[in-house]
């Protein structure tokens, strides 16, 4: 056994502090990496899945793209987004019977196959004239600094 790992393991469980300050560099850590670590496995995997936008209207923002199960059948699946998004990353899940659609095209996906009356009749317009996100700045609260 390594020497340094006896003695980290020694301090993990005489010393508090230390402990402490491991576990809050530590979520700091993932706070920072996680969301830029997330966003790269998930484009991986739209891209394995035809391209990292939206095939019913074109929409290109990650934040919003999600698998879609053409024909329904999500809800079956005994998997949770994450196995199923690392199986399709794998090579483990097959693409086939997925596709791409941002999360109001999915809506709408849904709504068109629960209400076939209404098929056709609702879309997405998205508008390039306007910001993708609208950023205001926030007053602060009176006595706050």
């Amino acid at each position: 056994m390594d020497r340094s790992n006896a003695r980290r393991r020694q301090k993990w469980r005489t010393d508090a502090a230390w402990r402490e300050s491991r576990l809050v560099s530590s979520k700091k850590l993932n706070k920072l990496r996680g969301p830029v670590w997330w966003a790269s496995k998930k484009r991986k995997v739209l891209e394995r899945l035809g391209g990292a936008h939206c095939v019913r209207c074109g929409a290109t923002d990650l934040r919003i793209l999600e698998v879609n199960h053409i024909g329904g059948g999500g809800r079956l699946e005994p998997r949770s987004g994450l196995e199923l998004y690392a199986e399709i990353r794998r090579g483990v899940r097959s693409s086939q019977g997925l596709n791409v659609l941002c999360r109001p095209c999915n809506s709408i996906d849904y709504i068109e196959r629960r209400f076939p009356d209404l098929a056709g009749r609702i879309q997405v317009v998205w508008c390039p004239a306007l910001p993708a996100v609208e950023t205001r700045a926030v007053p602060a609260l009176p006595g706050k600094k």
